[in-house]
């Protein structure tokens, strides 16, 4: 357990963290103990897609690329898991499947071989994780089951989202959502907040060469969907900025 120190905050322990602010030297500012869950749920997502996703030629510098949001850096900083597992296809058994791989940075080797998706301890009530992280593990698991995208990165763009079928429009093609607490530069949204989940993957275009766009849903929850038809391999691109070209229309 965490001891107090001498006018300070105590430290982590295994339950959920104070309710707090921090902020990092860029300016990102995170309040609220849901935040923080919800952050740190989302960056040891990001750890097990690219074990999960990605050849192992590129895992160290998606890793590196990975620990560039700043709140995330630290659990981003642990090894990426080599053997993983994906959920079932129907969403109806993500909760019950993620229940069934999930381990704890504290328990044994062994457990998390056999577990091999490892959240940060401060995520659990005891053995239960908490309902804000697993909101954005489900977020997760529906990429990691798709039959439609894969995530893709180069030294480039990074991280992206890529078709592994002919997609027709209106297509959902993963899902994220908003961390009102959380402002951070090329994260945030247009109504205050960042975008955290797999939809926060996807690479910019302009309206011309956008795929793809964003549609809010009734319970908050951000949608990607195909504006068009997207074949095998090409790159899924959403416009986030209407009045300029991207790279691939002033080729």
């Amino acid at each position: 357990m965490g001891v107090r120190g001498a006018g300070g905050p105590p430290k982590n322990t295994r339950g959920r963290p104070r309710a707090r602010c921090r902020r990092g030297p860029t300016g990102i500012e995170l309040k609220g103990s849901a935040g923080i869950e919800t952050v740190t749920a989302d960056a040891c997502a990001k750890l097990y897609t690219i074990g999960l996703m990605l050849p192992p030629e590129v895992h160290t510098a998606a890793q590196t690329r990975a620990r560039g949001r700043q709140m995330q850096e630290k659990a981003l900083r642990r090894p990426v898991a080599v053997q993983t597992q994906r959920p079932p296809r129907h969403h109806a058994q993500h909760r019950a499947w993620l229940q069934a791989v999930i381990s704890r940075t504290c328990d044994s080797s062994r457990t998390k071989r056999e577990r091999p998706l490892v959240l940060s301890r401060t995520l659990f009530d005891g053995r239960s994780i908490s309902e804000e992280s697993m909101a954005v593990l489900l977020l997760w698991a529906s990429l990691w089951a798709s039959k439609h995208v894969t995530v893709s990165f180069d030294s480039t763009c990074g991280f992206g989202l890529r078709a592994t079928t002919d997609v027709q429009g209106g297509a959902v093609l993963a899902r994220g959502c908003c961390e009102p607490d959380l402002e951070e530069n090329g994260y945030d949204l247009q109504f205050g907040g960042s975008m955290l989940g797999p939809a926060a993957l996807v690479n910019a275009a302009c309206l011309r060469c956008a795929n793809a766009r964003f549609q809010l849903s009734s319970s908050g929850v951000w949608r990607l969907v195909s504006s068009r038809v997207i074949h095998n391999t090409q790159a899924v691109l959403a416009s986030y900025e209407t009045n300029k070209l991207c790279v691939g229309c002033t080729l």
